[in-house]
Parts: structure tokens; C-alpha cells; sequence
């Protein structure tokens, strides 16, 4: 598969491909024997995000301070990501998304788990406020 590249495929370094089926996607497995780091993978993802399935739970949501919502995500029915925030930015240009996170030894949070590219990141972003934003207009149309 080099250089070829096609929607649905996992592509990797070594060359020998076994098909593997993982959540309903398409996905091909190096052999041991002819990977050139003998038991590591190195897996570019190339499905397409447009068939993914992403349900957005709201958890909880807070009427004061920057912190709006805690909501748990689960893709396409095989993995969920729980304790993601929606946060209101300081200088009021709208929330966003953080992932879930934890304090490491020097005080810094780090991610426990992230979007590898942009374009899955914009795809849980905007799943997670479209969820938000419906919830919120539902709650102010049964308050009136």
C-alpha cells in the first residue's frame, strides 16, 4: 500500500496486511515478521469520519462560572469517553471542548485521552455543542 490510500484502510509501514475487523471498520494488521521494528505498529488511521457515529450524554450542567457541562461521548457504540467539559472562554468568543484530564506531579493537566488530528477534533467539538446547545433550548422552551 504505498502511497495508496483509500477510505476504510488502516496503512502502515511493513507491508503485510491481514484484515481485522474493530467496530464495525475495515482494518488491516502488520505481521511481526515484517515489520521493520520487530512488535511495534506504526498505524495511520485513513477511514473516513463522515460514517462514524458520535452520541453526546450530558452529564451535568452549571448555571455559574466557566464550567457549563460535563458530558460523556461514545463512538460508534464501541468506546466511551467520559468527564469531557464545556468550558465558556474568559473573553467570551464562545466554548469549547476539553478532553478529560488529570493534574500531573508538577501541577500541569495532561490529557488522558485526545483527538490525534484537527479533523476528528472538529468533528466531537461540534458533536458535543450541538448536543449542549439543543439541551439549553430545550430547557428554555419548557421554563416559558
Amino acid at each position: 500500500m504505498d502511497g495508496d490510500t483509500e477510505a476504510g484502510l488502516l496503512h502502515f509501514a511493513g507491508g503485510n496486511e491481514k484484515p481485522l475487523g474493530i467496530c464495525g471498520l475495515t482494518k488491516y494488521a502488520e505481521t511481526k515478521e515484517n515489520a521493520p521494528n520487530a512488535g511495534a505498529f506504526n498505524v495511520q488511521i485513513l477511514k473516513g469520519l463522515e460514517n462514524m457515529k458520535i452520541e453526546v450524554k450530558i452529564r451535568k450542567t452549571f448555571a455559574e462560572g466557566p464550567l457549563k457541562a460535563i458530558v460523556s461521548v461514545t463512538l460508534d457504540g464501541c468506546i466511551a469517553v467520559h468527564d469531557m467539559k464545556i468550558i465558556e472562554r474568559a473573553d467570551e468568543s464562545g466554548p469549547f471542548v476539553a478532553m478529560p484530564s488529570r493534574k500531573d506531579e508538577n501541577g500541569y493537566f495532561r490529557d488522558i485521552c485526545h483527538p490525534i488530528n484537527e479533523e476528528f477534533r472538529k468533528e466531537i467539538t461540534d458533536a458535543v455543542l450541538n448536543a449542549y446547545e439543543a439541551e439549553n433550548h430545550d430547557k428554555n422552551n419548557t421554563k416559558s
